[in-house]
């Protein structure tokens, strides 16, 4: 189930889950015959009551329907805060701060995240080159908002150059988006003398001031 499913820790004793016999070790697969590939949309998506939760138990899997009082907590903690993995970052900047990082420390330093999730859930910056068609429909639908962006130009050809990739050419496209959808955005910008200062430096400030106020920072 792993990289599919969210697999329960832990149930609350006479939490409503409980009560439905939803058990630690279980797999959830969908809610309300939706796929979840993550706590915030498993969160999003019982807003509902009832909710019908889809599990798996060893071999067998069952859907359990849920009722509870509202703004009660269903009463599960998973395992994992990402079911489906960690988006991780493809791209080559000229700048990596990872590429530069002495051996020996502790092994987070060193996790090349760019997930979107963890940008709304943690404020991790993230950088938009590696979304699809369905995770900008998913932000949007869901409003996932704040969403941290590290932009550092906003000229196609220089920002595909910075970071090593033609995905990164789409940026204002997808920061219009996210404006279009209301979404709130904080932005930051790397500076590398001689690259995207001057007057570079001034367009992608201007750039992103005509997005204000989704652009935040």
């Amino acid at each position: 189930m792993k990289g599919s499913a969210g697999i329960i820790a832990s149930v609350a004793a006479g939490s409503p889950a409980d009560e439905a016999g939803i058990r630690p070790g279980d797999a959830v697969l969908a809610v309300n015959g939706k796929p979840v590939r993550d706590i915030l949309q498993f969160t999003y998506l019982t807003a509902d009551d009832p909710v019908d939760i889809e599990i798996a138990r060893e071999s067998a899997r069952r859907t359990v329907r849920i009722r509870r009082e509202e703004f009660e907590d269903l009463g599960i903690d998973f395992q994992e805060e990402l079911f489906d993995g960690l988006k991780k970052c493809g791209n080559k900047c000229i700048f990596c701060f990872l590429a530069q990082m002495p051996r020996g420390m502790r092994s987070s330093l060193y996790q090349r995240d760019d997930d979107y999730r963890l940008s709304f859930a943690h404020g991790n910056y993230i950088t938009l080159t590696n979304l699809s068609e369905d995770d900008m429909l998913r932000i949007t639908g869901e409003r996932m908002s704040p969403l941290y962006i590290s932009v550092h130009s906003t000229e196609p050809e220089l920002r595909a150059k910075m970071m090593g990739t033609r995905k990164a050419a789409s940026i204002m496209e997808q920061l219009r988006r996210f404006a279009d959808a209301r979404l709130t955005l904080h932005c930051q910008i790397v500076l590398v003398p001689g690259v995207n200062d001057g007057a570079h430096l001034k367009r992608t400030v201007q750039d992103l001031s005509s997005l204000y106020p989704s652009v935040a920072s």
